[in-house]
């Protein structure tokens, strides 16, 4: 049986029905269904995570239209900040937690890590050109520019956690043809699925966030953790990862298992860990790279 094709554009004024001539421009109240092929216009960009999307069988997450991907991005423009003149530095209180990383003109900045026993007066000297803290306390971020001014940069930070995210076991379920940013935690991160595709999915520039159970930054582009049987991960590409740009996870507290996943055709530049990672204790079967 065909999927049923659901069209969202992001950039439509008003929110429609779900056809191609009257696409949802939100996925915002969406129920979870079965067999539906959720297609995001070309070349528009939605800031939400689409992981209840896949929260049924045989779904798909791609694109309809011609020219340049879709993009998921969770990144939010950091504007108005004020000027530390005891650091040489700029400030801005944000009121959020899930924060991440900064870019300077779409480039990432050098990170100073921010713990419990820190202050300005311990971070705000360390701050070099073209690097960035943020106070988890506080939640305040500090950036010290590359160059010259503020003003003479844009700058954007990591706002909201995923991309795609999802803990529902289901099967036969596809991603295809988007591009992901601007995650603070990951880009992708599913459990439980089995027979999962992930293909042509470009992007980057995910994590920074503080996890304070396990007191560790953290972020990864594309992780496929416990439960995950039989993933390829095809012709995808993610740069400037936090830890690592692809990777299979499965932790020792888990009785769940992670097994016949394939890494195929793979690419990445500018990772802190690994551009392909996999991490799970013991011996598990049919684990692949290839072609990266």
């Amino acid at each position: 049986m065909a999927n049923t094709n659901i069209y969202i554009d992001p950039s439509a004024a008003t929110n429609g029905s779900g056809t191609i001539n009257s696409p949802y421009n939100t996925t915002a109240g969406f129920s979870t269904l079965q067999s539906k092929s959720y297609l995001l216009k070309s070349g528009t960009t939605i800031n939400e995570d689409l992981g209840l999307l896949l929260n049924g069988d045989n779904n798909l997450i791609g694109m309809y239209g011609t020219g340049a991907k879709p993009i998921i991005d969770r990144s939010a423009a950091l504007t108005g900040m004020t000027y530390n003149g005891t650091y040489d530095i700029w400030q801005k209180s944000l009121a959020t937690a899930q924060f991440g990383h900064v870019q300077e003109d779409g480039i990432p900045l050098k990170a100073i890590y921010w713990n419990a026993t820190n202050d300005i007066a311990t971070v705000g000297p360390l701050m070099t050109p073209g690097s960035f803290s943020f106070d988890n306390t506080n939640q305040i971020v500090y950036v010290k520019p590359s160059s010259g001014l503020i003003t003479d940069h844009s700058y954007r930070y990591a706002n909201g956690l995923y991309c795609v995210r999802t803990t529902n076991a289901n099967k036969n379920n596809t991603i295809i043809d988007v591009d992901i940013t601007g995650a603070s935690r990951h880009g992708i991160q599913l459990y439980y699925k089995t027979n999962l595709k992930i293909q042509n999915v470009g992007g980057g520039k995910h994590g920074g966030y503080w996890e304070s159970g396990i007191t560790a930054y953290l972020g990864n582009g594309i992780e496929v953790s416990a439960g995950c049987i039989g993933v390829q991960i095809l012709e995808c590409e993610q740069n400037d990862i936090w830890d690592s740009a692809f990777t299979t996870q499965l932790y020792e507290t888990t009785a769940a298992t992670a097994r016949s996943h394939e890494y195929r055709n793979v690419k990445s530049k500018r990772f802190g860990l690994a551009g392909v990672e996999i991490s799970i204790p013991g011996i598990d079967a049919n684990q692949t790279i290839q072609d990266v």
